[in-house]
């Protein structure tokens, strides 16, 4: 099947299709969808065999949840760390540094 007819079934133009193949745009959704629903086939098996795995997922899910964390200076120097305990740990009354 050409890009200009498999175009004309998804009612697009047939420089999208070419674009989606090369790779230089995404696709989105609803296009996604119709291209499953003319190759009548289940939209999963459109997609890359990676992105099926439940180790992919994670490992992308894990990588845009938690970015690295920048340790704060109190990590960095202990003796900030005592001293700010210590100004916690005073009474109220008393007058904190």
């Amino acid at each position: 099947m050409s890009q200009a007819l498999f175009a004309a079934y998804l009612g697009v133009h047939r420089n999208s299709v070419n674009r989606w193949e090369g790779g230089l745009t995404g696709i989105d959704l609803w296009d996604f969808l119709r291209v499953a629903s003319v190759l009548e086939v289940q939209p999963e098996l459109l997609l890359p065999a990676e992105a099926l795995t439940l180790g992919a997922l994670l490992k992308q899910a894990k990588g845009e949840a938690f970015p690295p964390k920048k340790p704060v200076q109190s990590e960095r120097d202990p003796r900030l760390l005592r001293n700010e305990a210590r100004r916690l740990m005073a009474p109220v009354g008393e007058k904190r540094a």
